[in-house]
């Protein structure tokens, strides 16, 4: 490992990346292909020689040229984004910006990408090298070409999610590509919509296709067009979808030519070499910063597959040495059913994770990043699945974000301050969730409007920072540009009538810094189509993924029920329309929960169906908030005065009017709680004064030092915890019950729909009870061991940390 790491070589000089990105010595032959196995390029891609590359690059530019040019590519990428939306027949794309774009190099090396889906954009440069190698001979690459391709064992998360791109060409060598993804919707496979819930392998998904040429010269190629949607349901919104990917394409190279010609093409080119070089200095100089260590993280998944009632392991690690970082998802469960991702979404999370992390003013320069990452990945896996496994129903690619987020956002808590506020809690979209809505026009002809009914997938929510509190409805870490859209658009083009679309209050995860609220909604069919149909797409919530940081609680992981017997249909009549979940009880008896892959067939009119999404993870111990920021939440309507009393120790009441008292009273009652409840491990406590070496370098827990040996010590009290060899956990007291048991509305049984014990067990200091962590496990699981510090490298790493 030291001898492959100290060969890597970040860009510094000419901005071009030499870093394998694949530890290719574990990984053996393959063949790593793209359609035997996952596509994984080697550092030289094998390209026709008749192709001609430009590669002259002036590096040598002025810095306001350098960023004035810089600026426009930013500026012309988001203008690629604004030609799909007004183009595009694609609801979700247009009102949701569903979609990404990317500037690469002629050797296919991210330069720009959107502000939009970051899983999306990191898949490009896969995308284009595979292109390379597989079509500059046989068709060929020429200018004018457009390609298209959405098979996930190339580079894509499922194949609705399809990219289109093209060359530009420069004095007729292969200048530059322009690229674009965008969720087009139905391909086939098992179930209408998209999301292929059920399938068994990727023969039951819709159709995968590597990349072919789809525009030949700049004629486009219909029989290929037609070939491809003719896969589909809905075919001719497939056509003006691909029609405006080719749009926004042609537009670009149009954009990026004239910039050529503007400023000379050594110019340009330097400039976008320039960019990957700075932007590889920067994260390289960034993660000298943090102590080398590994951060991991496991999360369960339970319902996944609609066929069992076990819960799957998914596991995530970075290891950080130097300049450089490890990725591995050792530990991850077999791959099975549907909803597995492939090795492209891997290393799609891990560089998005660390960009947000260590390159947010970068300007989407992903090659820069992807310079200091090597892949070690287990394949086989659910997150790391080989050919045949299903992949359209995003289960896997949710959760694999999410684990990388938090791997990243554990690693800067031990950096320096500027670093660690880029820290995160799990926010919007952790959970695979979304509800499908299809049906029958009265003409028979099939409705399928890709993702949710109504938009609220894609609100959201932001978890919480070490230094502010989360946002509600805002998206998610990586679809920063997203929205939830208008639910009039989502009813124009779907096939139900929305009750509500509103925030959930306490969804949040409750935390020293509060995690966002996420957003629940209800529809019930529309009068106006001539069958409606609903089919749940998402794993079950009760094995919470929607993580805290630092003892923050997790957040509602979300819901799915449905109402029977047409009771909101007959309070609708009577001029009553219900505007949450509450209401809606107060019309029927009960609700009834679906399973993860329940499909309603027919839904009748009258009923409804309610969907509550995940909120945002909360940050460090709730009993550390200041009790006016509660109070202002309930006031707010953001909290309930009974989450306030439960989690926060806060005593106030609907308006917001605080009991201090009576809250010192509460609090102290829940640190008795905690300890009273708790298994306190035996520990020898060290005499010595503790000194912080690394403050909150586990979330509550400094990295210490007492008479000069590295220990665990509580960030509150300085209580010692344990020796720094050991897991930073193990010295903690700890409880663990059942989650319905702690909060019966935000964790639901886990029992419902899984057969392994899962709990939800917390730790505390032994000390002050401050709580230090918590996790989601089974009920055997040993302590947290997911931080571990390198200690001969803090001498360095320490400097300018507080």
């Amino acid at each position: 490992m030291t001898e492959l790491l100290s060969a890597f070589r970040y860009a510094t000089d000419d901005g071009v990346v030499r870093n394998p990105q694949a530890d290719f010595d574990r990984l053996g032959d393959g063949p790593w292909d793209g359609l035997r196995r996952s596509y994984i390029p080697r550092p030289e891609l094998t390209i026709d020689p008749a192709l001609a590359l430009h590669t002259e690059a002036d590096l040598d530019v002025d810095p306001i040229t350098y960023q004035v040019l810089r600026s426009r590519m930013w500026h012309q990428n988001l203008e690629h984004g604004d030609i799909i939306q007004r183009t595009t027949g694609s609801a979700p794309v247009i009102y949701s910006k569903d979609f990404a774009t990317a500037l690469l190099t002629e050797d296919g090396e991210a330069v720009v990408v959107s502000p939009t889906i970051q899983f999306f954009s990191t898949l490009a440069d896969l995308v284009v090298k595979w292109t390379l190698e597989n079509r500059s001979e046989s068709p060929g690459i020429a200018e004018g070409d457009v390609f298209l391709q959405n098979s996930p064992y190339v580079a894509a998360g499922q194949q609705p999610d399809t990219a289109v791109f093209g060359p530009v060409f420069v004095d007729g060598k292969l200048f530059a590509w322009v690229y674009n993804a965008l969720h087009m919707g139905d391909l086939g496979g098992v179930d209408p919509g998209g999301w292929a819930v059920h399938a068994r392998d990727m023969y039951e998904d819709g159709a995968a296709t590597p990349p072919v040429k789809i525009v030949d010269a700049g004629t486009l190629r219909s029989d290929v067009l037609d070939l491809w949607v003719h896969h589909g349901r809905d075919p001719e919104t497939l056509r003006l979808n691909v029609k405006s990917g080719i749009a926004g394409v042609r537009a670009m190279v149009a954009r990026v030519a004239g910039l050529v010609e503007e400023r000379g093409a050594a110019t340009v080119k330097g400039v976008m070499r320039k960019m990957i070089a700075e932007a590889s200095r920067v994260v390289g100089d960034r993660l000298e910063r943090i102590p080398d260590g590994t951060w991991s993280r496991r999360l369960y998944v339970t319902g996944a597959l609609g066929v069992d009632r076990e819960s799957h392991q998914e596991v995530f690690t970075l290891t950080k040495r130097g300049r450089h970082v490890i990725c591995s998802n050792e530990g991850t469960s077999p791959q099975s059913g549907p909803g597995n991702s492939t090795y492209s979404v891997l290393r799609s999370a891990a560089v998005s994770a660390l960009a947000a992390a260590l390159a947010w003013d970068q300007q989407g320069c992903f090659a820069g990043i992807a310079d200091h990452v090597l892949m070690q990945p287990t394949f086989g896996t659910r997150n790391c699945a080989n050919p045949p496994a299903a992949t359209s129903a995003l289960h896997s690619v949710f959760v694999t974000m999410n684990l990388a987020g938090l791997c990243a956002s554990s690693m800067v808590l031990a950096a320096p301050p500027e670093l660690r506020q880029r820290a995160t809690a799990s926010g919007g979209l952790s959970v695979a969730m979304a509800d499908i809505g299809f049906g029958l026009n009265p003409d028979f002809s099939l409705v399928a409007p890709p993702a949710s009914t109504h938009g609220a997938l894609l609100a959201g929510a932001i978890g919480a920072f070490p230094h502010k509190d989360g946002v509600d409805s805002a998206g998610s870490w990586f679809m920063l540009g997203t929205s939830a859209g208008n639910v009039e658009s989502s009813e124009q083009e779907g096939v139900g009538l929305v009750l509500y679309r509103r925030e959930v209050q306490d969804s949040g995860g409750p935390g020293r810094w509060r995690g966002g609220n996420g957003v629940g909604a209800a529809w019930v069919p529309h009068p106006q189509s001539f069958m409606s149909n609903a089919q749940m797409v998402f794993v079950e919530p009760s094995a919470n993924l929607a993580s805290g940081l630092a003892g923050g609680y997790f957040a509602l992981a979300g819901n799915f029920f449905r109402t029977t017997g047409g009771a909101v249909g007959q309070a609708m009549a009577a001029g009553r329309l219900p505007g949450d979940r509450e209401q809606i009880r107060a019309e029927i008896d009960a609700f009834e929960r679906l399973h993860p892959q329940a499909t309603l067939m027919p839904l009748p009119q009258g009923d409804a169906v309610l969907i509550e999404y995940n909120g945002g993870g909360g940050y460090g111990d709730p009993l550390l908030r200041e009790p006016e920021r509660v109070a202002r939440d309930v006031a707010g309507g953001r909290t309930s005065v009974e989450a306030a009393r439960r989690f926060y120790g806060v005593v106030v009441d609907a308006a917001g009017s605080l009991d201090t008292a009576a809250t010192d009273r509460r609090r102290a009652e829940i640190r008795s709680e905690r300890l009273a409840g708790a298994t306190v491990p035996p520990r020898e406590v060290p005499v010595g004064d503790v000194v912080p070496v690394l403050t909150g370098a586990a979330g509550g827990i400094d990295l210490s030092s007492v008479e000069g040996a590295f220990c665990w010590t509580c960030s509150d009290c300085r209580a010692w915890l344990a020796p720094a060899e050991a897991p930073y956990l193990s010295g903690a007291a700890s409880s663990q019950r059942p989650p319905h048991e702690v909060d019966g509305r935000m964790y639901v049984d886990p029992a419902l729909f899984g057969d392994d014990t899962i709990l939800l067990r917390q730790y505390f200091c032994p000390s002050c009870a401050g709580l230090l962590g918590q996790d989601f496990c089974r009920a055997e699981d040993p302590p947290r061991d997911d931080v571990r510090i390198d200690l001969t490298t803090l001498s360095t790493a320490q400097e300018g940390h507080a």
